[in-house]
């Protein structure tokens, strides 16, 4: 009938924006990939990395380890949390998103924790949990917030923030984090500090770090904004779909 001829092409329209989402992020993935482990010159001479999962690597790059290239790392303090919006501001597990932060989803403590405290452009990484584990982002601001204990803080010393945030956010990246983590007490992963500073990292001269942080700055937010538009396409799609069946279901449509 009528409601499920209209409800068919809604389906099929929410069905091909969605594919054209894991597309866009396909992109995404593919795009930060080439540029942190090919760089931008097409033309660049390359030489072998020595790392079996990396292959080639331009020839003027070097590999280090992470712990070479930061001045600090450790997991957040532990907050006191309040239900109000009142007290020290606490970035946790949900504010971290891919490659950036939502600061709406903060909570609130009643203590503040030195331990914790985050500095302009500081690397976010999410140490916990399967899916979640890996989500990093650069924080930018002079603002007193505070990392959670399920967050952990590392800033960079002698590499662009941008370009080892891009760096992490690869797959092949994501995969050695889960590889070194460990299962915690509570049967959950967990980020191994030990092991993740072994992390070997690429690592250009500076200008090139902060040429390829900047390139994927701009292709990654074009990309994102694509998909969003296209995520809040398919809510308004999914929100005629009850709609119609409400009017269907309350006799305000003839069906």
């Amino acid at each position: 009938g009528f409601l499920d001829e209209k409800t068919k092409v809604i389906d099929e329209l929410v069905e091909k924006k969605e594919k054209v989402i894991e597309l866009l992020r396909e992109k995404r993935r593919a795009l930060i990939t080439h540029a942190v482990t090919k760089g931008l010159d097409s033309k660049a001479k390359m030489k072998p990395s020595g790392i079996d999962w990396l292959g080639d690597i331009p020839e003027m790059w070097q590999i280090k380890r992470l712990k070479d290239v930061i001045s600090y790392c450790s997991r957040g303090g532990a907050p006191k949390y309040r239900i109000d919006e009142k007290g020290y501001k606490f970035i946790n597990q949900s504010c971290i998103r891919d490659g950036f932060l939502d600061l709406e989803k903060i909570k609130y403590s009643l203590t503040p924790s030195k331990k914790g405290l985050i500095k302009n452009k500081d690397i976010l990484i999410n140490s916990t949990g399967t899916g979640t584990l890996g989500r990093l982002s650069v924080f930018t601001g002079n603002k007193e917030y505070f990392a959670d204990t399920h967050v952990t803080i590392f800033r960079p010393n002698k590499i662009s923030s941008s370009f080892v945030m891009y760096l992490i956010q690869n797959p092949v990246w994501q995969d050695y984090l889960y590889v070194s983590s460990v299962t915690g007490s509570t049967n959950q992963i967990e980020l191994s500090r030990d092991r993740f500073l072994e992390i070997p990292i690429i690592f250009p001269v500076i200008e090139e770090q902060e040429r390829i942080g900047s390139y994927l700055d701009k292709k990654t937010a074009r990309i994102d904004g694509i998909i969003s538009l296209t995520e809040s396409g398919i809510n308004q799609l999914k929100e005629y779909r009850a709609s119609l069946i409400y009017s269907a279901v309350t006799g305000k449509i003839k069906v």
